[in-house]
């Protein structure tokens, strides 16, 4: 199953200024970080799954019989997108998985931007 997770957080403020930046903290890209984003309190994470259609592994299975190999691209990280490709059927597990579930090399990559 593949999961998304969301941070829950918040702050108490008398006044919201948007375009107030933190003197001391920055983003990972080394820019600083506003103001209304820093010093908040953690309430918990969850995990949401965003299921697949029913109508897409019919598809999946469609398109490979008409002789279509299919790929997919995506953004989401490589757990994910695994556990995706397999839940469409685009990763078949009996031709690309060892004995042990994990997939064989060249079957799934990551790529850089």
């Amino acid at each position: 199953m593949a999961m998304r997770t969301i941070g829950l957080a918040y702050k108490d403020v008398d006044k919201l200024d948007l375009d107030e930046v933190d003197p001391v903290i920055q983003n990972t890209d080394g820019s600083p970080a506003f103001a209304c984003e820093t010093g908040l309190t953690l309430l918990g994470i969850v995990g949401i799954e965003d299921p697949l259609r029913p109508e897409v592994a019919p598809a999946i299975q469609r398109c490979y019989k008409a002789g279509i190999d299919v790929r997919m691209v995506t953004g989401d990280n490589l757990a994910t997108a695994i556990a995706i490709a397999k839940g469409a059927g685009i990763l078949n597990v009996e031709l690309h998985c060892d004995k042990e579930g994990n997939v064989l090399p060249k079957r799934a990559m990551e790529g850089k931007v």
